[in-house]
Protein backbone atom coordinates (compact mmCIF):
# COMPACT_ATOMS: atom_id res chain seq x y z
CA UNK A 1 0.00 0.00 0.00
CA UNK A 2 2.51 2.63 1.13
CA UNK A 3 5.85 1.41 2.51
CA UNK A 4 7.07 -0.43 -0.58
CA UNK A 5 5.67 1.95 -3.21
CA UNK A 6 7.00 4.97 -1.30
CA UNK A 7 10.53 3.53 -1.06
CA UNK A 8 10.57 2.73 -4.78
CA UNK A 9 9.18 6.17 -5.62
CA UNK A 10 12.11 7.82 -3.80
CA UNK A 11 14.59 5.67 -5.71
CA UNK A 12 12.84 6.72 -8.93
CA UNK A 13 13.20 10.40 -8.09
CA UNK A 14 16.91 9.77 -7.44
CA UNK A 15 17.32 8.47 -10.99
CA UNK A 16 16.60 4.74 -10.82
CA UNK A 17 14.50 3.10 -13.53
CA UNK A 18 11.68 1.64 -11.45
CA UNK A 19 9.31 -0.99 -12.85
CA UNK A 20 6.16 -1.30 -10.76
CA UNK A 21 4.91 -4.88 -11.14
CA UNK A 22 1.21 -4.43 -10.47
CA UNK A 23 -2.01 -6.39 -10.43
CA UNK A 24 -5.39 -4.71 -10.67
CA UNK A 25 -6.81 -6.76 -7.80
CA UNK A 26 -4.09 -5.41 -5.49
CA UNK A 27 -3.54 -1.97 -7.00
CA UNK A 28 -3.68 0.96 -4.59
CA UNK A 29 -5.65 2.85 -7.27
CA UNK A 30 -8.78 0.76 -6.79
CA UNK A 31 -11.37 2.99 -8.41
CA UNK A 32 -12.07 6.36 -10.06
CA UNK A 33 -12.40 9.55 -8.00
CA UNK A 34 -15.81 11.10 -7.40
CA UNK A 35 -15.37 13.79 -10.06
CA UNK A 36 -14.61 11.40 -12.95
CA UNK A 37 -17.39 10.53 -15.47
CA UNK A 38 -19.48 7.68 -14.08
CA UNK A 39 -19.06 5.53 -17.17
CA UNK A 40 -15.31 6.00 -17.60
CA UNK A 41 -14.73 2.35 -16.74
CA UNK A 42 -11.46 0.88 -15.49
CA UNK A 43 -9.49 3.80 -16.95
CA UNK A 44 -10.86 5.91 -14.10
CA UNK A 45 -8.56 4.19 -11.62
CA UNK A 46 -5.65 6.02 -13.26
CA UNK A 47 -7.08 9.32 -12.02
CA UNK A 48 -6.73 8.44 -8.34
CA UNK A 49 -4.47 10.81 -6.38
CA UNK A 50 -1.67 8.26 -6.17
CA UNK A 51 1.15 10.16 -7.87
CA UNK A 52 2.90 10.66 -4.54
CA UNK A 53 3.33 6.88 -4.23
CA UNK A 54 4.00 5.69 -7.78
CA UNK A 55 5.52 8.70 -9.48
CA UNK A 56 8.58 8.17 -11.71
CA UNK A 57 7.74 4.50 -12.35
CA UNK A 58 6.80 2.24 -15.24
CA UNK A 59 3.66 0.13 -14.81
CA UNK A 60 3.95 -3.57 -15.67
CA UNK A 61 0.59 -5.30 -15.19
CA UNK A 62 1.18 -9.00 -14.55
CA UNK A 63 -0.63 -11.80 -12.74
CA UNK A 64 2.21 -13.27 -10.70
CA UNK A 65 0.17 -16.37 -9.86
CA UNK A 66 -0.10 -17.45 -13.50
CA UNK A 67 2.49 -20.06 -14.58
CA UNK A 68 3.25 -18.04 -17.73
CA UNK A 69 4.40 -15.13 -15.53
CA UNK A 70 7.35 -16.97 -14.03
CA UNK A 71 9.79 -16.72 -16.97
CA UNK A 72 8.85 -13.06 -17.35
CA UNK A 73 9.69 -12.30 -13.72
CA UNK A 74 12.95 -14.24 -14.01
CA UNK A 75 13.95 -12.16 -17.03
CA UNK A 76 13.16 -8.92 -15.22
CA UNK A 77 15.15 -10.08 -12.17
CA UNK A 78 18.12 -11.00 -14.35
CA UNK A 79 18.20 -7.44 -15.73
CA UNK A 80 17.64 -5.64 -12.41
CA UNK A 81 19.84 -4.16 -9.70
CA UNK A 82 17.23 -4.14 -6.92
CA UNK A 83 14.20 -6.24 -6.07
CA UNK A 84 11.89 -4.64 -3.51
CA UNK A 85 8.76 -6.13 -1.95
CA UNK A 86 6.59 -5.54 1.09
CA UNK A 87 4.27 -8.47 0.48
CA UNK A 88 3.54 -10.70 3.46
CA UNK A 89 5.90 -13.63 4.12
CA UNK A 90 3.38 -16.30 3.00
CA UNK A 91 2.80 -14.41 -0.26
CA UNK A 92 6.53 -14.04 -0.96
CA UNK A 93 7.16 -17.73 -0.32
CA UNK A 94 4.15 -18.99 -2.28
CA UNK A 95 5.16 -16.91 -5.31
CA UNK A 96 8.73 -18.17 -5.19
CA UNK A 97 10.13 -14.68 -4.66
CA UNK A 98 12.48 -15.29 -1.73
CA UNK A 99 16.11 -14.20 -1.90
CA UNK A 100 17.26 -17.78 -2.41
CA UNK A 101 14.89 -18.08 -5.36
CA UNK A 102 16.11 -14.91 -7.05
CA UNK A 103 19.84 -14.82 -6.31
CA UNK A 104 20.17 -18.04 -8.33
CA UNK A 105 19.00 -15.93 -11.28
CA UNK A 106 21.05 -12.80 -10.50
CA UNK A 107 23.90 -13.10 -7.92
CA UNK A 108 24.46 -9.32 -8.05
CA UNK A 109 20.88 -8.55 -7.03
CA UNK A 110 20.21 -6.36 -3.99
CA UNK A 111 17.07 -7.90 -2.52
CA UNK A 112 14.97 -6.19 0.13
CA UNK A 113 11.88 -7.73 1.69
CA UNK A 114 10.06 -5.49 4.16
CA UNK A 115 7.07 -7.42 5.52
CA UNK A 116 5.45 -6.21 8.71
CA UNK A 117 7.32 -8.50 11.09
CA UNK A 118 10.33 -9.82 9.21
CA UNK A 119 11.31 -13.11 7.62
CA UNK A 120 12.87 -14.73 10.68
CA UNK A 121 10.93 -17.26 12.74
CA UNK A 122 8.65 -15.79 15.38
CA UNK A 123 5.01 -15.80 16.43
CA UNK A 124 4.18 -12.78 14.20
CA UNK A 125 6.05 -14.04 11.13
CA UNK A 126 3.02 -14.73 8.95
CA UNK A 127 0.86 -11.90 10.24
CA UNK A 128 -0.35 -9.37 7.73
CA UNK A 129 0.25 -5.79 8.76
CA UNK A 130 -0.75 -2.22 8.02
CA UNK A 131 0.11 1.12 9.56
CA UNK A 132 -2.48 1.18 12.35
CA UNK A 133 -1.64 -2.20 13.85
CA UNK A 134 2.09 -1.46 13.66
CA UNK A 135 1.45 1.82 15.49
CA UNK A 136 -0.19 -0.11 18.31
CA UNK A 137 2.31 -2.98 18.55
CA UNK A 138 5.32 -0.67 18.40
CA UNK A 139 4.10 1.43 21.33
CA UNK A 140 3.58 4.57 19.26
CA UNK A 141 -0.13 4.64 20.10
CA UNK A 142 0.60 4.04 23.78
CA UNK A 143 2.61 7.27 23.87
CA UNK A 144 0.00 9.26 21.95
CA UNK A 145 -2.65 11.20 23.83
CA UNK A 146 -3.22 12.93 27.16
CA UNK A 147 -2.14 11.47 30.48
CA UNK A 148 -5.68 11.26 31.85
CA UNK A 149 -7.09 9.41 28.83
CA UNK A 150 -6.50 6.19 26.94
CA UNK A 151 -4.14 5.84 23.98
CA UNK A 152 -4.99 7.56 20.71
CA UNK A 153 -4.41 5.98 17.30
CA UNK A 154 -2.16 8.10 15.12
CA UNK A 155 -4.17 9.63 12.25
CA UNK A 156 -1.62 8.68 9.58
CA UNK A 157 0.08 5.31 8.92
CA UNK A 158 3.43 6.67 10.10
CA UNK A 159 5.08 3.22 10.29
CA UNK A 160 4.68 2.90 6.53
CA UNK A 161 6.60 6.10 5.85
CA UNK A 162 9.21 5.29 8.49
CA UNK A 163 9.71 1.91 6.84
CA UNK A 164 10.03 3.46 3.38
CA UNK A 165 12.85 5.81 4.35
CA UNK A 166 14.71 3.06 6.21
CA UNK A 167 14.42 0.88 3.10
CA UNK A 168 15.92 3.55 0.84
CA UNK A 169 18.85 3.98 3.22
CA UNK A 170 19.44 0.23 3.38
CA UNK A 171 19.25 -0.22 -0.41
CA UNK A 172 21.74 2.56 -1.08
CA UNK A 173 24.15 1.08 1.45
CA UNK A 174 23.85 -2.37 -0.14
CA UNK A 175 24.45 -0.91 -3.61
CA UNK A 176 27.64 0.76 -2.38
CA UNK A 177 28.85 -2.57 -1.07
CA UNK A 178 27.94 -4.31 -4.33
CA UNK A 179 29.88 -1.74 -6.35
CA UNK A 180 32.93 -2.44 -4.17
CA UNK A 181 32.69 -6.23 -3.93
CA UNK A 182 30.60 -7.29 -6.91
CA UNK A 183 28.29 -9.23 -4.62
CA UNK A 184 24.57 -8.85 -4.15
CA UNK A 185 22.94 -9.11 -0.75
CA UNK A 186 19.69 -9.70 1.07
CA UNK A 187 18.12 -7.06 3.29
CA UNK A 188 15.50 -8.35 5.70
CA UNK A 189 13.65 -5.45 7.21
CA UNK A 190 10.68 -5.63 9.57
CA UNK A 191 8.49 -2.52 9.58
CA UNK A 192 7.57 -3.40 13.17
CA UNK A 193 11.19 -2.92 14.17
CA UNK A 194 11.76 0.26 12.18
CA UNK A 195 8.88 1.85 14.08
CA UNK A 196 10.21 0.70 17.45
CA UNK A 197 13.62 2.03 16.46
CA UNK A 198 12.39 5.61 16.14
CA UNK A 199 11.08 5.25 19.71
CA UNK A 200 14.56 4.33 20.86
CA UNK A 201 14.99 7.20 23.36
CA UNK A 202 11.82 6.12 25.18
CA UNK A 203 13.10 2.54 25.37
CA UNK A 204 16.42 3.78 26.76
CA UNK A 205 14.60 6.01 29.25
CA UNK A 206 12.74 2.98 30.63
CA UNK A 207 16.01 1.11 31.01
CA UNK A 208 17.80 4.00 32.71
CA UNK A 209 15.02 5.05 35.07
CA UNK A 210 12.99 1.88 35.57
CA UNK A 211 9.87 3.88 34.69
CA UNK A 212 7.90 3.22 31.51
CA UNK A 213 7.30 6.51 29.64
CA UNK A 214 3.61 7.24 29.26
CA UNK A 215 1.32 9.71 27.58
CA UNK A 216 2.04 13.37 28.25
CA UNK A 217 -0.06 15.05 25.59
CA UNK A 218 1.94 18.00 24.28
CA UNK A 219 3.98 18.29 27.46
CA UNK A 220 7.63 17.30 27.74
CA UNK A 221 10.40 17.66 30.28
CA UNK A 222 12.57 19.35 27.66
CA UNK A 223 10.40 22.46 27.19
CA UNK A 224 7.79 24.49 29.05
CA UNK A 225 5.47 25.83 27.89
CA UNK A 226 5.07 23.44 24.97
CA UNK A 227 1.58 23.28 23.53
CA UNK A 228 -0.86 24.44 20.88
CA UNK A 229 -2.54 27.73 21.74
CA UNK A 230 -5.81 29.07 20.24
CA UNK A 231 -5.74 31.98 17.81
CA UNK A 232 -8.38 34.11 16.16
CA UNK A 233 -10.37 32.43 13.41
CA UNK A 234 -12.11 29.08 13.23
CA UNK A 235 -9.97 26.18 14.50
CA UNK A 236 -6.75 28.16 14.24
CA UNK A 237 -3.77 27.44 16.51
CA UNK A 238 -0.12 28.26 17.04
CA UNK A 239 2.52 25.89 18.41
CA UNK A 240 4.83 27.39 21.04
CA UNK A 241 7.89 25.69 22.52
CA UNK A 242 10.05 27.40 25.15
CA UNK A 243 13.22 25.32 25.53
CA UNK A 244 15.00 27.20 28.33
CA UNK A 245 14.74 30.16 30.66
CA UNK A 246 16.39 32.50 28.15
CA UNK A 247 13.59 31.68 25.70
CA UNK A 248 11.10 32.47 28.45
CA UNK A 249 12.52 35.94 28.93
CA UNK A 250 12.26 36.53 25.19
CA UNK A 251 8.62 35.49 25.27
CA UNK A 252 7.91 37.84 28.18
CA UNK A 253 9.33 40.72 26.16
CA UNK A 254 6.63 40.44 23.52
CA UNK A 255 4.20 43.34 23.36
CA UNK A 256 0.89 42.55 25.05
CA UNK A 257 2.08 39.46 26.92
CA UNK A 258 0.16 39.37 30.26
CA UNK A 259 2.19 40.85 33.14
CA UNK A 260 1.07 37.99 35.41
CA UNK A 261 3.49 35.71 33.56
CA UNK A 262 6.38 37.53 35.26
CA UNK A 263 5.52 35.77 38.51
CA UNK A 264 8.73 34.37 40.04
CA UNK A 265 7.14 30.92 40.20
CA UNK A 266 7.27 30.76 36.40
CA UNK A 267 10.92 31.82 36.01
CA UNK A 268 12.30 28.29 35.63
CA UNK A 269 11.32 25.40 33.36
CA UNK A 270 10.42 23.30 36.39
CA UNK A 271 8.23 26.07 37.78
CA UNK A 272 6.42 26.54 34.50
CA UNK A 273 5.79 22.81 34.26
CA UNK A 274 4.47 22.68 37.82
CA UNK A 275 2.16 25.65 37.29
CA UNK A 276 1.12 24.90 33.70
CA UNK A 277 -2.55 25.27 34.62
CA UNK A 278 -1.89 28.97 35.34
CA UNK A 279 0.71 29.67 32.64
CA UNK A 280 -1.10 28.29 29.62
CA UNK A 281 -4.38 30.27 29.95
CA UNK A 282 -2.38 33.49 30.26
CA UNK A 283 -0.45 32.80 27.07
CA UNK A 284 -3.74 31.89 25.38
CA UNK A 285 -5.03 35.38 26.12
CA UNK A 286 -2.17 36.75 24.02
CA UNK A 287 -2.49 34.28 21.14
CA UNK A 288 -6.30 34.57 20.93
CA UNK A 289 -6.00 38.21 19.86
CA UNK A 290 -3.90 37.31 16.80
CA UNK A 291 -4.07 35.10 13.74
CA UNK A 292 -1.80 32.09 13.94
CA UNK A 293 0.57 33.63 11.40
CA UNK A 294 0.70 36.93 13.31
CA UNK A 295 1.46 35.11 16.55
CA UNK A 296 4.11 32.93 14.94
CA UNK A 297 5.81 35.89 13.26
CA UNK A 298 6.00 37.80 16.55
CA UNK A 299 7.41 34.78 18.37
CA UNK A 300 10.02 34.05 15.70
CA UNK A 301 11.07 37.70 15.62
CA UNK A 302 11.72 37.43 19.36
CA UNK A 303 13.73 34.21 18.89
CA UNK A 304 11.06 31.86 20.28
CA UNK A 305 9.97 28.68 18.45
CA UNK A 306 6.44 29.48 17.35
CA UNK A 307 4.75 28.18 14.23
CA UNK A 308 1.19 28.18 12.88
CA UNK A 309 -0.69 24.89 12.93
CA UNK A 310 -1.47 24.45 9.23
CA UNK A 311 -4.01 22.34 7.42
CA UNK A 312 -3.55 20.82 3.96
CA UNK A 313 -4.98 23.82 2.12
CA UNK A 314 -2.55 26.14 3.90
CA UNK A 315 0.33 24.29 2.27
CA UNK A 316 -0.78 25.42 -1.18
CA UNK A 317 0.05 29.04 -0.38
CA UNK A 318 2.82 28.52 2.16
CA UNK A 319 5.62 30.96 1.20
CA UNK A 320 8.38 28.64 2.43
CA UNK A 321 7.21 25.75 0.26
CA UNK A 322 6.87 28.12 -2.68
CA UNK A 323 10.36 29.53 -2.20
CA UNK A 324 11.88 26.04 -2.18
CA UNK A 325 9.85 24.78 -5.15
CA UNK A 326 8.18 22.02 -3.16
CA UNK A 327 5.20 21.58 -5.49
CA UNK A 328 5.92 20.25 -8.98
CA UNK A 329 3.93 19.93 -12.18
CA UNK A 330 4.59 16.58 -13.83
CA UNK A 331 3.28 14.74 -16.89
CA UNK A 332 0.23 12.50 -16.47
CA UNK A 333 -0.96 9.90 -18.99
CA UNK A 334 -4.63 10.81 -18.62
CA UNK A 335 -4.62 14.41 -17.38
CA UNK A 336 -1.75 15.88 -19.35
CA UNK A 337 -0.35 17.53 -16.23
CA UNK A 338 -0.70 16.73 -12.55
CA UNK A 339 0.49 18.10 -9.24
CA UNK A 340 2.99 16.27 -7.05
CA UNK A 341 5.25 16.98 -4.10
CA UNK A 342 9.03 16.87 -4.18
CA UNK A 343 11.53 15.04 -2.02
CA UNK A 344 12.44 16.79 1.26
CA UNK A 345 16.06 17.09 0.11
CA UNK A 346 17.84 19.20 -2.49
CA UNK A 347 21.04 18.03 -4.20
CA UNK A 348 23.65 20.39 -5.63
CA UNK A 349 25.02 18.07 -8.33
CA UNK A 350 22.40 15.34 -8.88
CA UNK A 351 18.97 16.97 -8.60
CA UNK A 352 16.03 14.57 -8.30
CA UNK A 353 13.94 13.82 -11.35
CA UNK A 354 10.35 15.09 -11.45
CA UNK A 355 8.91 14.17 -14.82
CA UNK A 356 5.97 11.75 -14.47
CA UNK A 357 3.08 11.19 -12.11
CA UNK A 358 1.62 7.79 -11.32
CA UNK A 359 1.62 5.80 -14.58
CA UNK A 360 -1.59 4.45 -16.01
CA UNK A 361 -2.12 0.85 -15.00
CA UNK A 362 -0.32 -1.39 -17.51
CA UNK A 363 0.88 1.59 -19.53
CA UNK A 364 4.35 0.09 -20.10
CA UNK A 365 3.54 -3.63 -20.17
CA UNK A 366 3.69 -4.07 -23.95
CA UNK A 367 6.94 -2.12 -24.33
CA UNK A 368 8.68 -3.93 -21.46
CA UNK A 369 7.57 -7.35 -22.70
CA UNK A 370 9.27 -6.54 -25.98
CA UNK A 371 12.33 -4.52 -24.97
CA UNK A 372 13.26 -6.24 -21.71
CA UNK A 373 11.67 -9.69 -21.79
CA UNK A 374 12.27 -10.15 -25.53
CA UNK A 375 8.81 -11.34 -26.63
CA UNK A 376 7.46 -10.69 -30.09
CA UNK A 377 4.07 -9.17 -30.86
CA UNK A 378 2.34 -12.54 -31.18
CA UNK A 379 3.66 -13.81 -27.84
CA UNK A 380 2.70 -10.53 -26.15
CA UNK A 381 -0.84 -10.67 -27.51
CA UNK A 382 -1.22 -14.26 -26.28
CA UNK A 383 -0.41 -13.09 -22.75
CA UNK A 384 -2.98 -10.29 -23.06
CA UNK A 385 -5.62 -12.68 -24.38
CA UNK A 386 -5.00 -15.12 -21.50
CA UNK A 387 -5.29 -12.33 -18.90
CA UNK A 388 -1.72 -12.98 -17.66
CA UNK A 389 -0.64 -9.47 -18.65
CA UNK A 390 -2.66 -6.30 -19.15
CA UNK A 391 -2.16 -3.10 -21.05
CA UNK A 392 -3.68 0.28 -20.25
CA UNK A 393 -7.44 0.65 -20.50
CA UNK A 394 -8.67 2.97 -23.24
CA UNK A 395 -10.99 5.87 -22.51
CA UNK A 396 -14.50 4.97 -23.78
CA UNK A 397 -15.09 6.39 -27.25
CA UNK A 398 -18.02 8.58 -26.20
CA UNK A 399 -15.72 10.31 -23.67
CA UNK A 400 -12.85 10.86 -26.07
CA UNK A 401 -13.54 14.60 -26.32
CA UNK A 402 -14.13 15.09 -22.58
CA UNK A 403 -11.43 17.12 -20.82
CA UNK A 404 -10.28 15.37 -17.68
CA UNK A 405 -8.86 17.54 -14.93
CA UNK A 406 -8.82 17.60 -11.15
CA UNK A 407 -11.33 20.06 -9.60
CA UNK A 408 -8.51 21.94 -7.87
CA UNK A 409 -6.71 22.73 -11.12
CA UNK A 410 -8.66 25.88 -11.95
CA UNK A 411 -8.42 27.52 -8.54
CA UNK A 412 -5.51 25.95 -6.65
CA UNK A 413 -2.81 25.70 -9.29
CA UNK A 414 -2.75 29.45 -10.06
CA UNK A 415 -1.98 30.06 -6.38
CA UNK A 416 1.14 27.91 -6.65
CA UNK A 417 2.72 29.74 -9.60
CA UNK A 418 4.13 26.48 -10.88
CA UNK A 419 6.72 25.87 -13.56
CA UNK A 420 6.21 23.43 -16.42
CA UNK A 421 7.60 19.91 -15.88
CA UNK A 422 11.31 19.31 -16.08
CA UNK A 423 11.45 16.07 -18.03
CA UNK A 424 15.25 15.89 -18.23
CA UNK A 425 16.99 13.08 -16.40
CA UNK A 426 19.82 14.18 -14.09
CA UNK A 427 23.30 13.39 -15.31
CA UNK A 428 24.74 10.21 -13.86
CA UNK A 429 26.99 10.98 -10.89
CA UNK A 430 30.64 10.11 -11.21
CA UNK A 431 31.54 6.95 -9.30
CA UNK A 432 34.28 7.66 -6.79
CA UNK A 433 36.83 4.94 -6.15
CA UNK A 434 36.08 3.39 -2.79
CA UNK A 435 37.43 0.41 -0.96
CA UNK A 436 35.20 -1.35 1.51
CA UNK A 437 37.25 -3.82 3.48
CA UNK A 438 34.46 -5.45 5.45
CA UNK A 439 30.94 -6.59 4.85
CA UNK A 440 29.38 -3.47 6.38
CA UNK A 441 27.91 -1.11 3.80
CA UNK A 442 29.55 2.16 4.93
CA UNK A 443 32.69 0.70 6.46
CA UNK A 444 35.11 3.25 4.95
CA UNK A 445 32.92 6.34 5.30
CA UNK A 446 33.94 9.14 7.70
CA UNK A 447 31.07 11.36 8.87
CA UNK A 448 31.52 14.55 10.91
CA UNK A 449 28.37 14.89 12.99
CA UNK A 450 27.09 18.38 13.80
CA UNK A 451 23.46 17.26 14.19
CA UNK A 452 21.03 18.41 16.85
CA UNK A 453 18.01 16.88 18.58
CA UNK A 454 15.85 17.24 15.46
CA UNK A 455 18.26 15.47 13.13
CA UNK A 456 20.54 13.14 15.11
CA UNK A 457 18.64 10.04 13.96
CA UNK A 458 20.22 10.42 10.52
CA UNK A 459 23.77 10.05 11.81
CA UNK A 460 22.60 7.30 14.17
CA UNK A 461 21.56 5.29 11.08
CA UNK A 462 24.87 5.96 9.33
CA UNK A 463 26.79 4.77 12.39
CA UNK A 464 24.74 1.59 12.62
CA UNK A 465 25.45 0.90 8.94
CA UNK A 466 29.19 0.95 9.61
CA UNK A 467 30.26 4.54 9.01
CA UNK A 468 32.80 6.13 11.34
CA UNK A 469 30.69 8.93 12.81
CA UNK A 470 32.49 11.54 14.90
CA UNK A 471 30.24 13.65 17.11
CA UNK A 472 31.71 17.19 17.11
CA UNK A 473 31.17 18.75 20.53
CA UNK A 474 31.92 22.14 21.95
CA UNK A 475 33.85 22.44 25.24
CA UNK A 476 31.49 21.38 28.02
CA UNK A 477 29.67 18.85 25.83
CA UNK A 478 26.98 18.88 23.17
CA UNK A 479 23.50 20.11 24.11
CA UNK A 480 22.14 16.58 23.52
CA UNK A 481 23.93 15.44 26.68
CA UNK A 482 21.55 17.67 28.64
CA UNK A 483 18.41 16.72 26.68
CA UNK A 484 15.61 15.81 29.06
CA UNK A 485 14.39 13.48 30.44
CA UNK A 486 17.50 12.74 32.49
CA UNK A 487 18.36 9.67 34.56
CA UNK A 488 20.73 11.32 36.99
CA UNK A 489 23.08 13.15 34.63
CA UNK A 490 22.41 10.85 31.68
CA UNK A 491 20.12 11.78 28.79
CA UNK A 492 18.19 8.83 27.37
CA UNK A 493 17.90 10.73 24.09
CA UNK A 494 21.64 11.26 23.74
CA UNK A 495 22.42 7.73 24.89
CA UNK A 496 20.36 6.34 22.03
CA UNK A 497 21.12 8.84 19.27
CA UNK A 498 24.89 8.91 19.77
CA UNK A 499 25.28 5.14 20.11
CA UNK A 500 28.08 3.81 17.89
CA UNK A 501 29.75 7.21 17.49
CA UNK A 502 33.03 8.66 18.73
CA UNK A 503 33.44 12.16 20.15
CA UNK A 504 35.81 15.02 19.34
CA UNK A 505 35.81 18.33 21.21
CA UNK A 506 36.29 21.30 18.85
CA UNK A 507 36.32 24.90 20.03
CA UNK A 508 35.28 26.87 16.95
CA UNK A 509 36.00 30.11 18.82
CA UNK A 510 39.75 29.46 18.57
CA UNK A 511 42.12 29.32 15.60
CA UNK A 512 43.37 25.93 16.77
CA UNK A 513 39.85 24.55 16.89
CA UNK A 514 38.94 25.78 13.42
CA UNK A 515 42.17 24.38 12.01
CA UNK A 516 41.49 20.99 13.64
CA UNK A 517 38.04 20.91 12.03
CA UNK A 518 39.50 21.97 8.67
CA UNK A 519 41.92 19.02 8.80
CA UNK A 520 39.11 16.61 9.63
CA UNK A 521 36.92 18.01 6.84
CA UNK A 522 39.75 17.52 4.33
CA UNK A 523 39.60 13.74 4.81
CA UNK A 524 35.90 13.30 5.61
CA UNK A 525 33.28 11.85 3.28
CA UNK A 526 30.27 13.61 4.82
CA UNK A 527 29.62 16.61 7.04
CA UNK A 528 26.13 16.29 8.51
CA UNK A 529 25.23 19.73 9.81
CA UNK A 530 22.28 21.09 11.76
CA UNK A 531 23.96 24.16 13.24
CA UNK A 532 21.60 26.44 11.31
CA UNK A 533 21.49 28.22 7.94
CA UNK A 534 24.80 29.98 7.33
CA UNK A 535 26.32 28.98 10.68
CA UNK A 536 29.21 26.99 9.18
CA UNK A 537 29.85 29.71 6.60
CA UNK A 538 30.26 32.29 9.37
CA UNK A 539 33.04 30.13 10.78
CA UNK A 540 34.82 30.05 7.42
CA UNK A 541 33.44 26.69 6.30
CA UNK A 542 31.06 27.58 3.51
CA UNK A 543 30.35 24.93 0.86
CA UNK A 544 32.64 26.46 -1.74
CA UNK A 545 35.64 26.42 0.65
CA UNK A 546 34.91 22.89 1.87
CA UNK A 547 34.41 21.57 -1.65
CA UNK A 548 37.61 23.20 -2.93
CA UNK A 549 39.64 21.57 -0.14
CA UNK A 550 37.92 18.17 -0.52
CA UNK A 551 36.06 17.64 -3.83
CA UNK A 552 34.76 14.22 -2.67
CA UNK A 553 33.03 15.71 0.37
CA UNK A 554 29.23 15.79 0.69
CA UNK A 555 27.74 18.49 2.92
CA UNK A 556 24.31 17.58 4.26
CA UNK A 557 22.40 20.47 5.82
CA UNK A 558 19.38 19.46 7.91
CA UNK A 559 17.30 22.37 9.21
CA UNK A 560 13.65 22.76 10.16
CA UNK A 561 12.73 24.72 7.03
CA UNK A 562 15.73 24.63 4.70
CA UNK A 563 18.61 26.98 3.90
CA UNK A 564 16.45 29.33 1.83
CA UNK A 565 13.00 30.87 1.93
CA UNK A 566 11.28 33.24 4.36
CA UNK A 567 11.27 30.69 7.20
CA UNK A 568 14.91 29.64 6.84
CA UNK A 569 15.98 31.30 10.09
CA UNK A 570 12.95 30.26 12.14
CA UNK A 571 13.32 28.17 15.25
CA UNK A 572 11.28 25.00 15.61
CA UNK A 573 10.75 22.02 17.85
CA UNK A 574 8.77 18.83 17.54
CA UNK A 575 5.40 20.64 17.63
CA UNK A 576 6.37 23.40 15.23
Amino acid sequence: AIAGPMAARILGHLGAEVIKVDNRANSISAGPPWWAPRDIGTAGADLAPGSHLNGEKFSFALDLKAPQARPIIEKLVAESDVFLTNLSVPAIESLGLTYDDLRAINPRLVYIAMPGFGFEQGPYREYRSWGPNLSSLSGLDYLTGDADRGPVMTPLPLPDYVGAYHAVTAVQGALLRRDATGEGSEIRMAQFETTINVLGPQVVEAQLTGIVPGRTGNLTAAAAPRDLFPCSGHDRWVAIEVFDDADWQRLLGLEGMPAALRDARFATIDGRSEHAAEVYPLISQWTASKTNREAASALQAAGVAGNPVQNSWDHLTDPQLEARGYWKLVCHDRLGLDLTSSLPAQFSETPPRYSHAMPSYGNDTERLLGEVVGLDATQTQELFDAGVAETFAPIPEHLAEVTLERPSRTWAWPLLRLRTPAASVPSEPAKAEISLGGAVALDACLVLDLSDSLSAYGTYLLARMGAEVVRIESPGGHALRKQRPLAGLTSSYETFMDGGKSSRVIDFETDAGREAFREMAARADVIYDSSGPGALAKLGFDWEALHAANPRLSLVSVTPFGETGPYHGYRAGELG
